[in-house]
């Protein structure tokens, strides 16, 4: 096999993306890449990983990894997009064994993770589900609703997460972990007082908790295209707020409505009850 296809081989498996050291073993001197650098040939994404063109973000994971090197995992909010948890997120985020410079949308966490703490998932090393959210979680980002959608989607169990708040005793994200493995995963006070609700607004039945693409809607309609989601109450972190107006274009993109309510809203029934209704275009 010629050179040139051996260095297209490598940029076809890994998204379009390639690590300088991956093109010198395929036979391109220093040179001859600090050339095609220079004419734009390939496109610098982190140090010594370079492109071809525009990256999906599965490439944009790719890259963070190979950048990291060997030992490199997708960790924290990176590590829900293969999970299928997130779609996207901006900056990357990699966990080292070592301290390392971060980059322009790639960030480095110096994390000792034990072998039973990562894995791979689509084809890419990353930190297991409950590692993850007990990394979310020790930045102070509430993460029920990420846990709740990991056990319906049978990504971990409450069994699994109170074994790894067992094992990480006294540290920062232990209490998190330990609370959602203690408490339903389903929010069912709320959705049975919203569904007496949605009696009285006499609309036909919802499909509760329905997995919508990498989502699970809290209540929708196919009929009526629409999606009801519930808020949690208090203070909201800049990780919720991403996650959900990332959901909320998810939903936009299928062509689907999507409304939130609290439950300050529930409080004021007649004034919900018009809105739900003219959002499922009962009324006008």
């Amino acid at each position: 096999m010629c050179g040139q296809r051996r260095i297209q081989l490598i940029f076809d498996r890994q998204e379009g993306v390639a690590e300088r050291g991956q093109l010198g073993a395929a036979g391109l001197s220093e040179r001859v890449i600090d050339y095609r650098l220079k004419i734009e040939r390939y496109r610098r994404v982190h140090r010594r990983v370079y492109a071809l063109g525009p990256l999906s973000m599965r490439a944009r994971l790719i890259a963070a990894l190979l950048a990291g090197g060997e030992d490199a995992d997708l960790c924290h909010a990176s590590a829900l997009v293969p999970f299928r948890l997130l779609p996207s997120v901006v900056t990357v985020d990699v966990a080292l064994p070592r301290a390392r410079r971060d980059e322009d949308q790639l960030r480095f966490h110096r994390l000792q993770l034990p072998p039973d703490e990562t894995t791979r998932r689509d084809g890419l090393r990353v930190t297991t589900i409950e590692r993850t959210l007990f990394d979310i979680a020790a930045t102070g980002a509430d993460i029920r609703r990420l846990a709740h959608e990991a056990i319906a989607k049978k990504l971990t169990s409450q069994a699994k997460l109170k074994a790894f708040a067992a094992r990480h005793r006294g540290e920062r994200g232990t209490p998190a972990i330990r609370r959602v493995a203690g408490e339903p995963h389903t929010r069912g006070r709320k959705e049975r007082r919203f569904l007496r609700f949605l009696n009285d607004c006499e609309l036909p039945p919802a499909l509760v908790n329905h997995p919508l693409g990498p989502y699970h809607a809290d209540f929708f309609w196919p009929q009526f295209g629409l999606v009801i989601e519930f808020d949690e109450e208090g203070h909201k972190t800049e990780l919720a707020f991403e996650e959900d107006r990332a959901r909320d274009r998810y939903y936009a993109g299928l062509g689907l409505r999507s409304m939130r309510v609290t439950e300050q809203a529930l409080r004021d029934e007649t004034v919900l009850r018009q809105e739900v209704r003219r959002a499922a275009r009962i009324v006008r």
